[in-house]
């Protein structure tokens, strides 16, 4: 095995070992002790020139009188020190740059890092200015509406006094024994078109529906896709008054799906609320090409056939702002 210098990495002179477990030329390692205060130029521990270096013996080269400067030998001399030298510099220079990619690759990781908090403090911001804006609009209604409430109850009960005050004693009493009479009468009287528990027992699956309740299968995104179908659940439904195949169904993403049971197929599946909050309540109307929609965020929305297998929202109407976070549960169309 060949001896080489740790700064070098030349076959050396005058090897000596440190206490460290290297290997130097005496020459290059006591300079670099000098320059360095004393320190190993590859651990940095504290090394003695004269106690922590042990000579390697080996067959040695044996040197030339000392020459003139102007012979060749004392050239010679002069090379060797000047690259001594550079073998040194060279080795510090490749320290440095090792120390300054760690540094560098470091400072990069914490510049990503650093952005990444930026950009979702900003996210977060930005939601949050939003909510603001949306609790500040809905607190202006619900203040407006209860202001309106107000004034329309007292209206409404200073009449109503009025119109008791001219209502005779005996009409009232009158009123309310009838009333008792035909509640009593009403809780007896059975109604001629309700099925019976036998009946009931005896009902069987004429056809089943599966994932109704779940995202757009449109939609490109696969993960998008799984992830829905596995917590959508079904929170609504409601079948068309004269066509019993066309079926609506509300889901708790967020979604409501026109489901065709005579073909088995879906005719659309709309988005309710972009927050997938809960489809609540679903309505078809019984003549129109129309469906409505309501929601746990406490909106409406009306759904109108624009084109074959396109639906499009006609109007959203926002809930009662005094029961903001209430959700919508039952939907039904005006008769006129």
């Amino acid at each position: 095995m060949t001896i080489v210098c740790a700064i070098s990495g030349e076959v050396p002179d005058d090897p000596v070992l440190s206490k460290t477990g290297y290997v130097f030329s005496r020459r290059l390692i006591e300079k670099a002790l000098t320059e360095n205060g004393g320190k190993c130029p590859v651990t940095g521990q504290d090394l003695d020139k004269e106690t922590d270096l042990y000579p390697i013996h080996a067959n040695s080269v044996v040197t030339p009188r000392p020459a003139t400067s102007s012979s060749i030998s004392s050239m010679l001399h002069d090379f060797q020190n000047e690259w001594d030298n550079l073998m040194l510099e060279t080795y510090k220079l490749r320290e440095s740059l090792t120390t300054t990619r760690a540094q560098l690759s470091q400072t990069l990781y914490q510049h990503e890092a650093a952005c990444r908090v930026i950009c979702r403090l900003a996210k977060e911001r930005d939601v949050a200015v939003s909510r603001v804006r949306q609790l500040s609009t809905d607190l202006a209604k619900a203040r407006a509406y209860a202001a309106t409430g107000m004034e329309a109850d007292v209206s409404v009960e200073g009449g109503a006094q009025d119109e008791a005050a001219d209502v005779a004693d005996g009409f009232i009493q009158e009123a309310v024994a009838v009333s008792e009479k035909l509640m009593s009468g009403r809780k007896k009287r059975k109604h001629p078109k309700l099925a019976k528990e036998d009946a009931v027992k005896a009902y069987t699956v004429q056809g089943t529906a599966e994932k109704l309740a779940q995202a757009d299968t449109a939609t490109p995104s696969k993960r998008r896709r799984k992830s829905a179908s596995s917590s959508a659940t079904v929170t609504a439904i409601d079948i068309h008054f004269q066509d019993n195949d066309r079926m609506l169904v509300g889901g708790s993403v967020g979604y409501a799906t026109l489901y065709n049971r005579a073909t088995k197929t879906t005719v659309c599946t709309v988005t309710h609320s972009t927050d997938k909050s809960a489809v609540t309540a679903v309505k078809l109307h019984p003549n129109e090409e129309l469906f409505a929609t309501g929601g746990a965020d406490g909106n409406v929305r009306m759904w109108k056939s624009a084109k074959e297998g396109e639906w499009e929202c006609e109007h959203a109407a926002v809930g009662n702002p005094v029961s903001m976070g209430s959700p919508v549960n039952y939907l039904e169309w005006h008769p006129t």
